[in-house]
Protein backbone atom coordinates (compact mmCIF):
# COMPACT_ATOMS: atom_id res chain seq x y z
CA UNK A 1 0.00 0.00 0.00
CA UNK A 2 1.45 3.27 -0.56
CA UNK A 3 1.87 5.62 1.76
CA UNK A 4 0.47 8.99 1.53
CA UNK A 5 2.16 12.15 3.35
CA UNK A 6 0.10 15.38 4.44
CA UNK A 7 2.07 18.14 5.47
CA UNK A 8 0.06 20.34 7.63
CA UNK A 9 1.70 23.39 9.45
CA UNK A 10 4.46 21.48 9.65
CA UNK A 11 3.57 18.52 10.50
CA UNK A 12 3.89 15.38 8.54
CA UNK A 13 0.56 13.19 9.42
CA UNK A 14 1.37 9.15 8.08
CA UNK A 15 -2.15 9.06 6.69
CA UNK A 16 -1.93 5.70 4.78
CA UNK A 17 -0.52 3.98 7.56
CA UNK A 18 -3.23 5.41 10.07
CA UNK A 19 -6.16 4.29 6.62
CA UNK A 20 -4.63 0.90 6.81
CA UNK A 21 -4.50 0.43 10.90
CA UNK A 22 -8.14 1.14 10.74
CA UNK A 23 -8.91 -1.11 7.85
CA UNK A 24 -6.99 -3.81 9.38
CA UNK A 25 -8.84 -3.87 12.43
CA UNK A 26 -12.39 -3.20 11.24
CA UNK A 27 -11.19 -6.73 9.24
CA UNK A 28 -9.38 -8.46 12.08
CA UNK A 29 -13.25 -10.36 12.84
CA UNK A 30 -14.99 -12.67 10.67
CA UNK A 31 -18.07 -11.48 9.98
CA UNK A 32 -21.52 -14.04 11.85
CA UNK A 33 -24.22 -14.59 10.37
CA UNK A 34 -27.16 -15.78 12.80
CA UNK A 35 -30.52 -17.49 12.22
CA UNK A 36 -33.18 -17.04 14.63
CA UNK A 37 -35.48 -19.59 16.31
CA UNK A 38 -39.21 -21.18 15.76
CA UNK A 39 -41.55 -18.10 16.87
CA UNK A 40 -39.08 -15.41 16.79
CA UNK A 41 -37.71 -13.05 14.30
CA UNK A 42 -34.18 -11.67 13.53
CA UNK A 43 -34.98 -8.53 16.18
CA UNK A 44 -34.79 -11.89 18.83
CA UNK A 45 -30.82 -12.18 18.39
CA UNK A 46 -29.62 -8.25 19.18
CA UNK A 47 -28.59 -9.48 22.43
CA UNK A 48 -26.28 -11.87 20.86
CA UNK A 49 -25.49 -9.30 17.98
CA UNK A 50 -24.58 -6.78 21.09
CA UNK A 51 -22.28 -9.40 22.72
CA UNK A 52 -20.33 -9.88 19.82
CA UNK A 53 -19.64 -6.24 19.27
CA UNK A 54 -19.10 -5.53 22.10
CA UNK A 55 -16.57 -8.41 22.69
CA UNK A 56 -14.91 -7.89 19.13
CA UNK A 57 -15.72 -4.20 17.44
CA UNK A 58 -16.20 -4.08 14.05
CA UNK A 59 -17.27 -7.47 13.67
CA UNK A 60 -20.51 -7.60 10.88
CA UNK A 61 -23.09 -9.61 12.31
CA UNK A 62 -26.41 -10.18 10.10
CA UNK A 63 -29.13 -11.76 12.10
CA UNK A 64 -31.23 -13.65 8.54
CA UNK A 65 -34.20 -11.54 8.60
CA UNK A 66 -36.48 -14.60 7.14
CA UNK A 67 -39.58 -16.58 7.73
CA UNK A 68 -40.39 -14.44 11.28
CA UNK A 69 -42.80 -15.28 13.97
CA UNK A 70 -45.56 -17.44 12.21
CA UNK A 71 -43.35 -18.04 9.23
CA UNK A 72 -41.29 -19.91 10.95
CA UNK A 73 -43.31 -23.00 11.27
CA UNK A 74 -43.26 -23.73 7.74
CA UNK A 75 -41.54 -26.84 5.58
CA UNK A 76 -37.99 -26.71 6.79
CA UNK A 77 -36.24 -27.01 3.32
CA UNK A 78 -38.28 -23.79 2.26
CA UNK A 79 -36.51 -21.68 5.19
CA UNK A 80 -33.18 -23.40 4.12
CA UNK A 81 -33.74 -21.67 0.74
CA UNK A 82 -34.63 -18.37 1.88
CA UNK A 83 -31.55 -18.95 4.11
CA UNK A 84 -29.67 -19.22 1.54
CA UNK A 85 -31.01 -16.31 -0.87
CA UNK A 86 -30.58 -14.22 2.03
CA UNK A 87 -27.00 -14.93 2.19
CA UNK A 88 -25.94 -14.89 -1.37
CA UNK A 89 -27.56 -11.29 -0.97
CA UNK A 90 -25.13 -9.87 1.68
CA UNK A 91 -22.22 -7.98 1.29
CA UNK A 92 -19.36 -8.77 -0.66
CA UNK A 93 -17.39 -8.42 2.90
CA UNK A 94 -18.76 -11.89 3.62
CA UNK A 95 -18.07 -13.52 0.52
CA UNK A 96 -14.44 -15.08 2.11
CA UNK A 97 -15.85 -16.72 5.58
CA UNK A 98 -18.53 -16.32 8.20
CA UNK A 99 -19.07 -17.95 11.34
CA UNK A 100 -22.70 -19.02 11.78
CA UNK A 101 -24.82 -18.89 14.77
CA UNK A 102 -28.27 -20.90 14.89
CA UNK A 103 -30.31 -21.24 17.94
CA UNK A 104 -33.38 -23.69 18.88
CA UNK A 105 -35.19 -24.91 15.38
CA UNK A 106 -32.39 -22.40 13.77
CA UNK A 107 -29.61 -24.72 13.82
CA UNK A 108 -31.20 -27.03 11.70
CA UNK A 109 -32.33 -24.43 9.14
CA UNK A 110 -28.26 -23.37 9.11
CA UNK A 111 -27.27 -27.03 9.32
CA UNK A 112 -29.65 -27.31 6.01
CA UNK A 113 -27.92 -24.55 4.83
CA UNK A 114 -24.42 -25.82 5.27
CA UNK A 115 -24.78 -29.28 4.18
CA UNK A 116 -27.11 -29.13 1.08
CA UNK A 117 -25.25 -25.64 -0.20
CA UNK A 118 -21.58 -26.55 -1.57
CA UNK A 119 -21.03 -22.83 -1.95
CA UNK A 120 -21.41 -22.09 1.22
CA UNK A 121 -18.20 -20.74 3.43
CA UNK A 122 -19.04 -20.97 6.97
CA UNK A 123 -16.52 -21.65 9.14
CA UNK A 124 -17.29 -21.96 12.61
CA UNK A 125 -20.84 -23.30 12.94
CA UNK A 126 -22.29 -23.31 16.80
CA UNK A 127 -24.96 -24.29 17.67
CA UNK A 128 -27.64 -22.39 20.78
CA UNK A 129 -29.59 -25.15 22.10
CA UNK A 130 -30.81 -26.96 19.07
CA UNK A 131 -32.48 -30.12 18.04
CA UNK A 132 -29.81 -31.71 16.09
CA UNK A 133 -30.85 -35.54 16.41
CA UNK A 134 -34.47 -34.77 16.88
CA UNK A 135 -36.94 -33.38 19.44
CA UNK A 136 -39.43 -35.73 21.30
CA UNK A 137 -41.00 -33.59 23.73
CA UNK A 138 -43.88 -30.94 24.03
CA UNK A 139 -43.31 -27.94 23.94
CA UNK A 140 -45.36 -24.58 23.81
CA UNK A 141 -45.32 -24.18 20.39
CA UNK A 142 -47.05 -27.20 19.75
CA UNK A 143 -49.86 -26.69 22.56
CA UNK A 144 -50.57 -23.80 21.35
CA UNK A 145 -51.07 -24.98 17.36
CA UNK A 146 -52.18 -28.83 18.42
CA UNK A 147 -53.45 -28.38 21.71
CA UNK A 148 -55.52 -31.78 21.45
CA UNK A 149 -52.23 -34.06 20.74
CA UNK A 150 -49.98 -35.15 23.64
CA UNK A 151 -45.91 -36.34 22.99
CA UNK A 152 -47.08 -40.13 22.06
CA UNK A 153 -49.58 -39.30 19.75
CA UNK A 154 -47.84 -36.63 17.72
CA UNK A 155 -46.33 -39.30 15.52
CA UNK A 156 -49.87 -39.93 14.16
CA UNK A 157 -50.12 -36.64 12.48
CA UNK A 158 -46.42 -35.96 12.04
CA UNK A 159 -45.20 -38.98 9.93
CA UNK A 160 -47.60 -38.11 7.35
CA UNK A 161 -47.00 -36.32 3.79
CA UNK A 162 -49.14 -33.53 4.59
CA UNK A 163 -47.61 -32.42 8.52
CA UNK A 164 -44.05 -33.54 6.82
CA UNK A 165 -44.85 -30.91 3.51
CA UNK A 166 -46.60 -27.80 6.13
CA UNK A 167 -45.06 -28.01 9.76
CA UNK A 168 -41.27 -27.43 10.35
CA UNK A 169 -41.45 -29.55 13.98
CA UNK A 170 -42.74 -32.14 12.08
CA UNK A 171 -39.18 -32.31 9.74
CA UNK A 172 -37.16 -33.04 12.83
CA UNK A 173 -40.59 -34.50 15.10
CA UNK A 174 -38.14 -38.49 16.29
CA UNK A 175 -40.38 -40.80 18.34
CA UNK A 176 -38.28 -43.50 19.48
CA UNK A 177 -41.53 -46.09 19.55
CA UNK A 178 -42.09 -45.15 15.91
CA UNK A 179 -38.77 -44.77 14.33
CA UNK A 180 -39.80 -47.10 11.73
CA UNK A 181 -42.40 -44.55 10.63
CA UNK A 182 -39.90 -41.14 11.29
CA UNK A 183 -37.30 -43.37 9.00
CA UNK A 184 -40.43 -43.56 6.13
CA UNK A 185 -41.61 -40.01 6.54
CA UNK A 186 -39.03 -37.56 7.95
CA UNK A 187 -38.16 -35.41 4.64
CA UNK A 188 -35.90 -33.19 6.57
CA UNK A 189 -34.04 -34.43 9.48
CA UNK A 190 -33.52 -38.01 8.54
CA UNK A 191 -31.84 -36.82 5.09
CA UNK A 192 -29.28 -34.47 6.77
CA UNK A 193 -28.53 -37.69 8.36
CA UNK A 194 -28.11 -39.31 6.20
CA UNK A 195 -30.28 -42.39 7.99
CA UNK A 196 -32.13 -42.29 4.72
CA UNK A 197 -29.92 -42.18 0.79
CA UNK A 198 -30.92 -39.86 -0.94
CA UNK A 199 -29.17 -38.17 -4.45
CA UNK A 200 -27.62 -36.02 -1.95
CA UNK A 201 -26.05 -37.61 0.33
CA UNK A 202 -22.66 -37.98 -0.96
CA UNK A 203 -23.03 -33.90 -1.10
CA UNK A 204 -24.72 -33.67 2.29
CA UNK A 205 -21.44 -35.16 3.93
CA UNK A 206 -18.95 -33.27 1.95
CA UNK A 207 -20.20 -30.24 2.82
CA UNK A 208 -21.06 -30.37 6.04
CA UNK A 209 -16.93 -31.53 6.55
CA UNK A 210 -16.42 -27.88 4.71
CA UNK A 211 -16.90 -26.69 7.90
CA UNK A 212 -13.31 -25.73 10.37
CA UNK A 213 -14.90 -26.30 13.57
CA UNK A 214 -18.27 -27.07 14.83
CA UNK A 215 -19.32 -25.76 18.45
CA UNK A 216 -22.33 -27.78 20.12
CA UNK A 217 -23.83 -25.57 23.35
CA UNK A 218 -26.70 -27.07 25.50
CA UNK A 219 -27.57 -27.37 28.83
CA UNK A 220 -29.83 -29.78 31.60
CA UNK A 221 -31.82 -26.90 32.44
CA UNK A 222 -33.40 -25.78 28.96
CA UNK A 223 -36.70 -27.18 29.02
CA UNK A 224 -37.67 -27.14 25.74
CA UNK A 225 -35.26 -29.30 23.44
CA UNK A 226 -36.25 -32.80 24.84
CA UNK A 227 -34.38 -34.63 25.73
CA UNK A 228 -31.36 -31.94 26.25
CA UNK A 229 -28.84 -34.15 25.19
CA UNK A 230 -30.04 -33.73 21.22
CA UNK A 231 -28.25 -30.17 21.42
CA UNK A 232 -24.60 -32.17 21.66
CA UNK A 233 -25.57 -35.45 19.02
CA UNK A 234 -27.22 -37.40 21.69
CA UNK A 235 -30.69 -38.82 21.73
CA UNK A 236 -33.24 -41.38 23.44
CA UNK A 237 -33.48 -45.45 22.27
CA UNK A 238 -36.55 -47.20 22.16
CA UNK A 239 -37.12 -47.15 26.32
CA UNK A 240 -36.13 -43.51 26.58
CA UNK A 241 -32.34 -43.89 27.70
CA UNK A 242 -30.21 -41.01 26.10
CA UNK A 243 -27.53 -42.97 24.15
CA UNK A 244 -24.62 -40.77 23.47
CA UNK A 245 -23.20 -39.41 20.62
CA UNK A 246 -20.36 -41.57 20.51
CA UNK A 247 -22.89 -44.69 20.61
CA UNK A 248 -25.58 -43.20 17.46
CA UNK A 249 -25.52 -45.00 14.75
CA UNK A 250 -25.08 -41.58 12.78
CA UNK A 251 -21.80 -41.03 14.54
CA UNK A 252 -20.42 -44.84 14.21
CA UNK A 253 -21.23 -45.13 10.71
CA UNK A 254 -20.01 -41.57 9.90
CA UNK A 255 -22.89 -40.91 7.41
CA UNK A 256 -22.60 -37.15 7.68
CA UNK A 257 -19.26 -36.49 8.40
CA UNK A 258 -20.02 -35.93 12.15
CA UNK A 259 -17.41 -38.80 13.37
CA UNK A 260 -14.60 -37.28 11.12
CA UNK A 261 -15.17 -33.58 12.18
CA UNK A 262 -14.63 -35.40 15.87
CA UNK A 263 -11.42 -37.38 15.36
CA UNK A 264 -9.91 -34.49 13.71
CA UNK A 265 -10.60 -32.12 16.71
CA UNK A 266 -13.00 -30.15 15.16
CA UNK A 267 -16.32 -31.12 17.16
CA UNK A 268 -16.75 -29.30 20.53
CA UNK A 269 -19.63 -29.47 23.28
CA UNK A 270 -20.56 -26.65 25.76
CA UNK A 271 -22.56 -27.74 28.06
CA UNK A 272 -24.33 -24.73 30.97
CA UNK A 273 -26.34 -25.73 33.71
CA UNK A 274 -28.81 -23.01 35.11
CA UNK A 275 -30.20 -21.47 31.33
CA UNK A 276 -33.39 -21.55 30.27
CA UNK A 277 -34.32 -22.02 27.04
CA UNK A 278 -34.44 -18.64 25.46
CA UNK A 279 -31.44 -16.98 27.77
CA UNK A 280 -28.75 -19.56 25.46
CA UNK A 281 -28.22 -15.97 22.67
CA UNK A 282 -29.22 -13.73 25.87
CA UNK A 283 -26.96 -15.01 29.11
CA UNK A 284 -23.62 -13.09 28.74
CA UNK A 285 -21.87 -16.17 30.82
CA UNK A 286 -23.03 -18.29 27.76
CA UNK A 287 -21.38 -16.06 25.15
CA UNK A 288 -17.91 -15.91 27.12
CA UNK A 289 -17.80 -19.78 27.87
CA UNK A 290 -19.31 -21.10 24.57
CA UNK A 291 -19.52 -18.54 21.88
CA UNK A 292 -16.42 -15.99 22.19
CA UNK A 293 -13.84 -18.50 22.49
CA UNK A 294 -14.49 -19.41 19.03
CA UNK A 295 -14.90 -16.61 17.18
CA UNK A 296 -12.07 -14.54 16.01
Amino acid sequence: MAVHRVVVGGGVFVVGIIALLMASSVAAYTPVVIMHGILDNYSTMQPLITNIQTAHPGTQVVSLNINNDVDSVVHMWDQVQNAIAAIQSLPASFANGYHCIGFSQGTLVMRGVIQSWRFHQCKTFITLSGPLMGQFGDTAVLNQYFPSYTRDAFYLLFYTNEMQNHFSVANYWKDPYHINLYDTYSIYLAAINNEKQTANSTAYRNNFLKLDRMVNVGGPDDGVITPWQSAQWSFYDSNLNVVPMVKQSVYIDDSFGLRTLSAQGRLYSCTVSGILHHFWYRDLGVFNKCVAPYLD
